[in-house]
Protein backbone atom coordinates (compact mmCIF):
# COMPACT_ATOMS: atom_id res chain seq x y z
CA UNK A 1 0.00 0.00 0.00
CA UNK A 2 1.34 3.67 -0.82
CA UNK A 3 1.02 5.23 1.94
CA UNK A 4 3.42 7.27 3.81
CA UNK A 5 1.50 9.07 6.30
CA UNK A 6 -2.44 9.14 7.55
CA UNK A 7 -4.00 12.06 9.16
CA UNK A 8 -7.92 12.78 10.38
CA UNK A 9 -9.21 15.70 8.76
CA UNK A 10 -11.47 18.10 11.30
CA UNK A 11 -14.48 16.89 9.62
CA UNK A 12 -13.00 13.57 11.07
CA UNK A 13 -12.38 14.55 14.33
CA UNK A 14 -15.30 16.07 15.07
CA UNK A 15 -17.27 12.61 13.50
CA UNK A 16 -14.77 10.39 15.68
CA UNK A 17 -15.89 12.89 18.85
CA UNK A 18 -19.47 12.46 17.93
CA UNK A 19 -19.03 8.39 17.74
CA UNK A 20 -17.52 8.12 21.21
CA UNK A 21 -19.93 10.22 22.92
CA UNK A 22 -22.62 8.67 21.66
CA UNK A 23 -21.28 5.44 22.54
CA UNK A 24 -20.14 6.35 25.88
CA UNK A 25 -23.66 7.89 26.54
CA UNK A 26 -25.98 4.75 25.27
CA UNK A 27 -23.72 2.52 27.41
CA UNK A 28 -24.31 4.95 30.37
CA UNK A 29 -28.24 5.25 30.00
CA UNK A 30 -28.94 1.83 28.30
CA UNK A 31 -30.09 3.87 25.50
CA UNK A 32 -30.28 1.59 21.68
CA UNK A 33 -31.19 4.89 20.68
CA UNK A 34 -27.70 6.42 20.76
CA UNK A 35 -26.50 3.66 19.37
CA UNK A 36 -28.77 4.31 16.68
CA UNK A 37 -27.42 7.30 15.83
CA UNK A 38 -23.65 6.62 16.50
CA UNK A 39 -23.77 3.82 14.40
CA UNK A 40 -24.18 5.57 10.82
CA UNK A 41 -21.40 7.58 11.98
CA UNK A 42 -19.08 4.86 12.59
CA UNK A 43 -19.98 3.72 9.88
CA UNK A 44 -18.92 6.85 8.18
CA UNK A 45 -15.38 6.70 9.34
CA UNK A 46 -15.32 2.65 8.32
CA UNK A 47 -16.39 3.72 4.74
CA UNK A 48 -13.46 6.15 4.41
CA UNK A 49 -10.64 4.08 5.87
CA UNK A 50 -11.92 1.64 3.46
CA UNK A 51 -11.57 3.95 0.43
CA UNK A 52 -8.49 5.05 1.81
CA UNK A 53 -6.83 1.26 1.11
CA UNK A 54 -8.55 1.16 -2.21
CA UNK A 55 -7.12 4.29 -3.28
CA UNK A 56 -3.60 3.75 -1.57
CA UNK A 57 -3.64 0.46 -3.62
CA UNK A 58 -3.97 2.51 -7.08
CA UNK A 59 -1.37 4.67 -8.89
CA UNK A 60 -1.31 8.34 -8.77
CA UNK A 61 1.26 9.38 -11.64
CA UNK A 62 2.44 12.61 -12.42
CA UNK A 63 2.94 13.40 -16.80
CA UNK A 64 5.49 16.44 -17.44
CA UNK A 65 5.04 18.10 -20.55
CA UNK A 66 8.93 17.79 -20.48
CA UNK A 67 11.08 14.75 -19.66
CA UNK A 68 14.31 15.89 -19.97
CA UNK A 69 15.88 19.53 -18.92
CA UNK A 70 19.34 21.36 -19.93
CA UNK A 71 20.10 24.04 -18.18
CA UNK A 72 22.76 26.44 -16.81
CA UNK A 73 24.23 26.61 -13.32
CA UNK A 74 21.51 28.99 -11.42
CA UNK A 75 19.31 28.77 -14.33
CA UNK A 76 15.28 28.40 -13.35
CA UNK A 77 13.15 26.36 -15.78
CA UNK A 78 9.34 25.99 -15.32
CA UNK A 79 7.32 23.04 -16.02
CA UNK A 80 3.74 21.72 -16.15
CA UNK A 81 2.49 18.40 -15.68
CA UNK A 82 -0.65 16.52 -15.19
CA UNK A 83 -1.50 14.70 -12.23
CA UNK A 84 -3.49 11.25 -12.72
CA UNK A 85 -5.58 11.12 -10.02
CA UNK A 86 -8.53 13.57 -8.90
CA UNK A 87 -8.38 13.22 -5.07
CA UNK A 88 -4.89 15.70 -4.93
CA UNK A 89 -5.31 18.69 -2.44
CA UNK A 90 -1.43 19.28 -2.58
CA UNK A 91 1.91 18.60 -4.01
CA UNK A 92 5.13 18.85 -1.17
CA UNK A 93 8.28 20.54 -3.02
CA UNK A 94 11.47 18.26 -2.71
CA UNK A 95 14.54 17.91 -4.71
CA UNK A 96 15.26 19.77 -7.47
CA UNK A 97 11.35 20.62 -7.83
CA UNK A 98 10.13 23.60 -6.20
CA UNK A 99 5.84 23.73 -6.48
CA UNK A 100 4.63 27.02 -8.41
CA UNK A 101 0.61 26.35 -8.79
CA UNK A 102 -1.28 23.25 -8.02
CA UNK A 103 -5.06 23.36 -10.04
CA UNK A 104 -7.17 20.95 -8.58
CA UNK A 105 -9.96 18.64 -10.09
CA UNK A 106 -10.85 15.20 -11.83
CA UNK A 107 -7.99 16.39 -13.68
CA UNK A 108 -5.35 18.47 -11.34
CA UNK A 109 -2.99 20.46 -12.94
CA UNK A 110 0.74 21.38 -11.19
CA UNK A 111 3.59 23.91 -12.56
CA UNK A 112 6.69 23.00 -10.78
CA UNK A 113 10.15 25.00 -10.45
CA UNK A 114 13.30 23.26 -11.79
CA UNK A 115 17.26 24.91 -10.28
CA UNK A 116 20.45 24.62 -11.39
CA UNK A 117 21.55 24.82 -8.22
CA UNK A 118 25.20 22.50 -8.59
CA UNK A 119 26.69 21.10 -11.72
CA UNK A 120 25.71 17.55 -12.65
CA UNK A 121 23.45 14.99 -14.34
CA UNK A 122 20.00 14.56 -11.89
CA UNK A 123 16.58 12.00 -11.97
CA UNK A 124 13.72 12.98 -10.41
CA UNK A 125 11.65 9.52 -10.18
CA UNK A 126 8.78 10.70 -7.67
CA UNK A 127 6.95 13.24 -5.66
CA UNK A 128 5.12 13.51 -2.30
CA UNK A 129 0.94 14.42 -2.82
CA UNK A 130 -1.17 14.53 -0.19
CA UNK A 131 -4.85 12.95 -0.93
CA UNK A 132 -8.28 13.05 0.84
CA UNK A 133 -10.62 10.77 0.94
CA UNK A 134 -13.89 11.06 -0.76
CA UNK A 135 -15.83 11.23 2.54
CA UNK A 136 -13.31 13.97 3.84
CA UNK A 137 -12.10 12.68 7.51
CA UNK A 138 -8.95 11.32 6.27
CA UNK A 139 -5.92 12.99 4.38
CA UNK A 140 -3.03 10.55 3.36
CA UNK A 141 0.74 10.96 1.72
CA UNK A 142 1.32 8.84 -1.14
CA UNK A 143 4.49 8.79 -4.00
CA UNK A 144 3.29 9.55 -6.80
CA UNK A 145 5.77 8.45 -9.84
CA UNK A 146 7.34 11.40 -11.96
CA UNK A 147 10.71 10.85 -14.45
CA UNK A 148 12.68 14.01 -15.00
CA UNK A 149 16.42 14.06 -16.08
CA UNK A 150 18.21 17.43 -15.12
CA UNK A 151 21.67 17.97 -16.70
CA UNK A 152 23.09 20.88 -14.90
CA UNK A 153 26.16 22.36 -16.73
CA UNK A 154 28.02 25.34 -16.04
CA UNK A 155 27.84 28.49 -18.46
CA UNK A 156 31.44 29.17 -18.38
CA UNK A 157 31.81 25.35 -20.34
CA UNK A 158 29.66 26.81 -23.16
CA UNK A 159 31.72 30.28 -23.28
CA UNK A 160 34.93 28.57 -22.83
CA UNK A 161 34.04 26.54 -26.30
CA UNK A 162 33.39 29.98 -27.84
CA UNK A 163 36.64 31.33 -26.72
CA UNK A 164 38.42 28.04 -28.52
CA UNK A 165 36.46 28.53 -31.60
CA UNK A 166 37.60 32.10 -31.78
CA UNK A 167 40.44 32.08 -31.18
CA UNK A 168 40.97 29.02 -33.93
CA UNK A 169 39.01 31.38 -36.04
CA UNK A 170 41.17 34.64 -35.59
CA UNK A 171 37.71 36.93 -35.66
CA UNK A 172 34.70 37.29 -33.60
CA UNK A 173 31.98 34.66 -33.30
CA UNK A 174 28.84 35.45 -35.10
CA UNK A 175 26.59 34.28 -31.88
CA UNK A 176 28.18 36.38 -29.78
CA UNK A 177 25.32 39.18 -29.94
CA UNK A 178 23.08 36.35 -28.03
CA UNK A 179 25.60 37.51 -25.27
CA UNK A 180 25.32 41.03 -25.09
CA UNK A 181 23.32 41.11 -21.81
CA UNK A 182 25.27 38.77 -19.81
CA UNK A 183 27.28 40.94 -17.66
CA UNK A 184 24.21 43.65 -17.05
CA UNK A 185 24.00 46.91 -15.12
CA UNK A 186 20.97 49.04 -13.60
CA UNK A 187 22.75 51.43 -16.60
CA UNK A 188 24.55 51.26 -19.47
CA UNK A 189 23.54 50.82 -23.23
CA UNK A 190 19.85 49.70 -23.95
CA UNK A 191 19.62 46.56 -25.59
CA UNK A 192 15.77 45.22 -24.99
CA UNK A 193 13.15 45.01 -22.47
CA UNK A 194 12.17 41.40 -21.08
CA UNK A 195 9.80 40.08 -18.89
CA UNK A 196 10.73 40.07 -14.70
CA UNK A 197 12.93 36.87 -13.47
CA UNK A 198 13.16 37.04 -9.69
CA UNK A 199 16.37 38.10 -8.61
CA UNK A 200 16.39 41.43 -11.35
CA UNK A 201 17.06 44.56 -9.93
CA UNK A 202 13.42 46.73 -9.20
CA UNK A 203 15.31 49.82 -10.60
CA UNK A 204 15.23 47.90 -13.74
CA UNK A 205 11.92 47.97 -13.73
CA UNK A 206 10.42 49.47 -17.11
CA UNK A 207 6.66 50.75 -15.93
CA UNK A 208 5.22 51.56 -19.23
CA UNK A 209 5.87 48.48 -20.83
CA UNK A 210 4.71 46.60 -17.54
CA UNK A 211 1.42 48.81 -17.90
CA UNK A 212 0.66 47.53 -21.21
CA UNK A 213 1.90 44.00 -20.44
CA UNK A 214 -0.10 43.79 -17.28
CA UNK A 215 3.00 41.61 -16.11
CA UNK A 216 6.72 43.17 -14.77
CA UNK A 217 8.85 43.76 -17.41
CA UNK A 218 12.80 44.92 -16.91
CA UNK A 219 15.17 46.51 -19.15
CA UNK A 220 18.38 44.96 -20.12
CA UNK A 221 21.30 47.14 -20.47
CA UNK A 222 25.13 45.95 -22.18
CA UNK A 223 28.73 46.37 -20.92
CA UNK A 224 30.39 48.85 -23.39
CA UNK A 225 34.19 47.54 -23.63
CA UNK A 226 35.41 49.73 -26.71
CA UNK A 227 37.23 52.48 -24.94
CA UNK A 228 38.72 49.48 -22.33
CA UNK A 229 42.21 50.64 -21.31
CA UNK A 230 42.80 48.69 -17.89
CA UNK A 231 41.15 45.28 -16.85
CA UNK A 232 41.96 44.39 -13.28
CA UNK A 233 41.36 40.31 -12.47
CA UNK A 234 41.27 38.21 -9.45
CA UNK A 235 39.66 35.30 -10.65
CA UNK A 236 39.53 34.09 -7.03
CA UNK A 237 36.26 32.10 -6.29
CA UNK A 238 34.27 30.81 -3.47
CA UNK A 239 32.44 28.00 -4.86
CA UNK A 240 30.31 26.74 -8.17
CA UNK A 241 27.81 29.45 -8.63
CA UNK A 242 30.89 32.76 -7.80
CA UNK A 243 33.52 30.22 -10.27
CA UNK A 244 31.21 29.90 -12.87
CA UNK A 245 29.73 33.43 -13.23
CA UNK A 246 33.67 35.13 -12.69
CA UNK A 247 34.89 32.81 -15.47
CA UNK A 248 31.92 33.89 -17.89
CA UNK A 249 32.15 37.13 -17.21
CA UNK A 250 36.09 36.47 -17.61
CA UNK A 251 35.46 35.06 -20.58
CA UNK A 252 33.03 37.24 -22.31
CA UNK A 253 34.96 40.45 -21.45
CA UNK A 254 37.68 38.60 -23.56
CA UNK A 255 35.24 37.54 -26.54
CA UNK A 256 34.07 40.63 -26.96
CA UNK A 257 37.02 43.15 -26.69
CA UNK A 258 37.64 45.03 -29.84
CA UNK A 259 40.69 43.22 -32.01
CA UNK A 260 42.39 46.54 -32.41
CA UNK A 261 44.83 47.78 -29.58
CA UNK A 262 46.78 46.46 -26.87
CA UNK A 263 45.13 46.62 -23.39
CA UNK A 264 46.78 46.38 -19.63
CA UNK A 265 45.51 43.57 -17.48
CA UNK A 266 46.13 43.67 -13.95
CA UNK A 267 46.64 40.71 -11.33
CA UNK A 268 44.89 41.89 -8.43
CA UNK A 269 46.15 38.49 -6.47
CA UNK A 270 49.34 38.71 -7.96
CA UNK A 271 50.16 42.36 -8.27
CA UNK A 272 51.87 41.67 -11.87
CA UNK A 273 50.62 44.25 -14.47
CA UNK A 274 50.19 42.61 -18.14
CA UNK A 275 50.04 44.44 -21.67
CA UNK A 276 48.19 42.23 -24.62
CA UNK A 277 46.25 42.31 -27.30
CA UNK A 278 42.90 40.82 -28.07
CA UNK A 279 43.79 37.34 -29.08
CA UNK A 280 46.79 37.02 -25.98
CA UNK A 281 44.25 38.29 -23.49
CA UNK A 282 41.58 35.22 -25.00
CA UNK A 283 44.49 32.84 -24.40
CA UNK A 284 45.20 34.35 -21.27
CA UNK A 285 42.16 33.90 -19.73
CA UNK A 286 41.91 30.39 -21.63
CA UNK A 287 44.84 29.48 -19.18
CA UNK A 288 43.38 31.18 -16.46
CA UNK A 289 39.93 29.91 -16.36
CA UNK A 290 41.86 26.18 -16.96
CA UNK A 291 43.43 26.44 -13.83
CA UNK A 292 42.42 23.53 -10.65
CA UNK A 293 40.45 26.80 -8.92
CA UNK A 294 37.65 27.24 -11.33
CA UNK A 295 38.25 24.48 -14.22
CA UNK A 296 38.12 21.83 -10.83
CA UNK A 297 35.18 23.27 -9.29
CA UNK A 298 33.03 23.30 -12.25
CA UNK A 299 34.37 20.07 -14.19
CA UNK A 300 34.66 22.24 -17.19
CA UNK A 301 36.64 19.18 -18.98
CA UNK A 302 33.83 17.17 -19.24
CA UNK A 303 32.45 19.58 -20.85
CA UNK A 304 34.85 21.06 -23.11
CA UNK A 305 37.71 18.52 -24.20
CA UNK A 306 41.21 19.73 -22.56
CA UNK A 307 43.88 21.36 -25.59
CA UNK A 308 46.02 19.29 -26.40
CA UNK A 309 50.08 19.66 -25.98
CA UNK A 310 50.80 21.75 -28.81
CA UNK A 311 48.06 24.20 -28.25
CA UNK A 312 49.13 24.69 -24.44
CA UNK A 313 52.72 25.40 -25.71
CA UNK A 314 51.13 27.71 -28.40
CA UNK A 315 49.41 29.39 -26.01
CA UNK A 316 52.37 29.72 -23.60
CA UNK A 317 54.16 30.79 -26.54
CA UNK A 318 51.88 33.90 -26.94
CA UNK A 319 52.12 34.72 -22.75
CA UNK A 320 55.46 34.51 -23.09
CA UNK A 321 56.89 36.02 -26.34
CA UNK A 322 53.86 38.31 -26.88
CA UNK A 323 53.35 40.12 -23.83
CA UNK A 324 55.11 42.16 -21.95
CA UNK A 325 55.08 43.11 -18.03
CA UNK A 326 55.18 46.25 -16.77
CA UNK A 327 54.98 47.77 -13.19
CA UNK A 328 51.84 48.67 -11.59
CA UNK A 329 52.42 52.83 -11.78
CA UNK A 330 52.22 52.05 -15.25
CA UNK A 331 50.52 54.45 -16.74
CA UNK A 332 46.66 53.73 -18.64
CA UNK A 333 44.29 55.52 -20.85
CA UNK A 334 40.29 54.63 -21.37
CA UNK A 335 38.19 52.88 -19.15
CA UNK A 336 39.39 50.86 -16.05
CA UNK A 337 37.18 47.32 -15.60
CA UNK A 338 37.36 45.46 -12.41
CA UNK A 339 36.64 41.72 -12.35
CA UNK A 340 36.12 41.06 -8.73
CA UNK A 341 33.73 38.94 -6.28
CA UNK A 342 34.42 41.75 -3.95
CA UNK A 343 35.11 39.42 -0.96
CA UNK A 344 38.53 38.87 -1.15
CA UNK A 345 41.03 41.86 -0.34
CA UNK A 346 38.68 44.39 -1.19
CA UNK A 347 41.60 46.94 -0.06
CA UNK A 348 43.33 46.52 -3.84
CA UNK A 349 39.97 47.10 -5.88
CA UNK A 350 39.78 50.21 -3.52
CA UNK A 351 42.81 51.32 -4.66
CA UNK A 352 42.51 50.56 -8.50
CA UNK A 353 39.31 52.25 -8.07
CA UNK A 354 40.88 55.46 -6.35
CA UNK A 355 43.58 55.72 -9.47
CA UNK A 356 40.76 55.85 -12.10
CA UNK A 357 38.95 58.59 -10.04
CA UNK A 358 42.27 60.58 -9.99
CA UNK A 359 42.78 60.17 -13.54
CA UNK A 360 39.17 61.07 -14.49
CA UNK A 361 38.84 57.98 -15.89
CA UNK A 362 35.60 56.02 -16.30
CA UNK A 363 35.56 52.73 -13.79
CA UNK A 364 33.46 49.43 -14.58
CA UNK A 365 32.91 46.69 -11.38
CA UNK A 366 31.77 43.31 -12.39
CA UNK A 367 30.77 41.03 -9.85
CA UNK A 368 29.16 37.97 -9.47
CA UNK A 369 25.57 38.01 -9.10
CA UNK A 370 25.29 37.29 -5.25
CA UNK A 371 28.10 35.68 -4.33
CA UNK A 372 27.24 35.22 -0.97
CA UNK A 373 24.99 31.88 -1.66
CA UNK A 374 28.35 29.99 -1.69
CA UNK A 375 29.38 30.37 1.72
CA UNK A 376 29.48 27.39 4.31
CA UNK A 377 26.61 28.44 6.44
CA UNK A 378 23.99 31.23 7.26
CA UNK A 379 25.80 33.62 9.62
CA UNK A 380 29.14 33.25 6.62
CA UNK A 381 26.75 34.37 4.32
CA UNK A 382 25.30 36.93 6.24
CA UNK A 383 29.12 38.55 7.03
CA UNK A 384 29.48 37.71 3.03
CA UNK A 385 26.42 39.86 2.44
CA UNK A 386 27.21 42.64 4.49
CA UNK A 387 30.60 42.89 2.99
CA UNK A 388 29.83 43.23 -0.47
CA UNK A 389 26.89 45.45 -0.09
CA UNK A 390 28.66 47.49 2.04
CA UNK A 391 31.98 47.27 -0.57
CA UNK A 392 29.24 48.02 -3.57
CA UNK A 393 27.60 51.33 -2.07
CA UNK A 394 31.21 52.64 -1.46
CA UNK A 395 32.11 51.97 -5.20
CA UNK A 396 29.31 52.99 -6.04
CA UNK A 397 30.05 56.41 -4.24
CA UNK A 398 33.20 56.59 -5.68
CA UNK A 399 31.96 57.15 -8.95
CA UNK A 400 31.83 53.48 -10.07
CA UNK A 401 29.74 52.18 -12.56
CA UNK A 402 28.78 48.45 -11.42
CA UNK A 403 27.50 45.43 -13.32
CA UNK A 404 26.80 41.83 -12.31
CA UNK A 405 27.13 38.08 -14.08
CA UNK A 406 25.58 36.31 -14.71
CA UNK A 407 21.97 36.38 -14.88
CA UNK A 408 19.86 33.28 -14.48
CA UNK A 409 17.27 32.64 -18.06
CA UNK A 410 14.08 31.61 -17.75
CA UNK A 411 13.28 28.66 -20.46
Amino acid sequence: MNVESIKVTGRGLALAYAVATLTILSIISRDPVLAIVAAPLALTLALDLVALMLRARGECRVELDRGELRLHLGDRVEVNGRIKCGDVIDVMPGGLLRVKGLKRGSQATVSFEVEGLHVGSYEVTGVDVLRVTPLGTLTFTSRAPIRLNVRVTPRAAYLLALAYEVLAGGGPNPGLSELESIVRSDSGVYVYTREYIPGDSLRRVDWKATARRLRFMVKEYRLELGSLGLLALDLRCLGERTCDDIASAALLIAIGLPVEGRINVLELDTGRLLEMGQRELLAYTISRILEPEIAGRLDLQEYVPPPTLGELQRIALKLGYKTKTKTIQASTQGATAILTTLLVENQKTLEVVEKARSRGDTTIIVTPRKPWLDMGSLEQAYIAYTTYTKTAAKIKNMGAELYTCCPPTKL
